[in-house]
């Protein structure tokens, strides 16, 4: 399986949803999004340790790739943690595209980081740890099935 499921995608709109800015600014969404995968990639990596999870969300990227074509233009050249910081790099290259495509790349991203999660460490774990990252979003983790 490739394509996240429709809980999935649910997840990650609910997710994202509680960062995004009112307004019509594509930089403004994408900075939010930046600072959701801080805190999802610093969680991640108290369970993981920093380079799986970075590996993860790379994956993640390539995979958000095959169902949004703004990632599909970014996702060639995924820089080093070294050289850039995954959450930077998104946020600077999704900037100048609409509001529309920085949600569809950012849904399409979480989602998939959601499916790769729930493959690797099961339905529960994932839960728990989408609860840590947004502990508002408990129905969210408990909607995941």
């Amino acid at each position: 399986m490739t394509k996240p499921s429709a809980s999935h995608l649910d997840a990650a709109q609910r997710v994202l949803r509680r960062d995004a800015p009112s307004g019509d600014s594509g930089p403004g969404h994408a900075a939010a999004a930046r600072r959701v995968l801080e805190r999802t990639l610093a969680d991640l990596g108290d369970v993981m340790g920093a380079t799986a999870a970075h590996a993860l969300l790379v994956r993640s990227l390539k995979l958000g790739a095959l169902h949004s074509s703004a990632l599909a233009a970014i996702a060639i050249d995924t820089p080093t943690p070294e050289a850039e910081p995954l959450p930077a790099y998104l946020e600077r290259a999704l900037a100048e595209n609409s509001v529309e495509d920085v949600t569809e790349a950012t849904t399409a991203l979480y989602a998939s980081w959601i499916m790769l999660l729930e493959r690797l460490l099961g339905e529960r774990l994932t839960a728990k740890l989408i609860r840590d990252v947004r502990p508002a979003d408990t129905a969210t983790a408990k909607e995941m099935k």
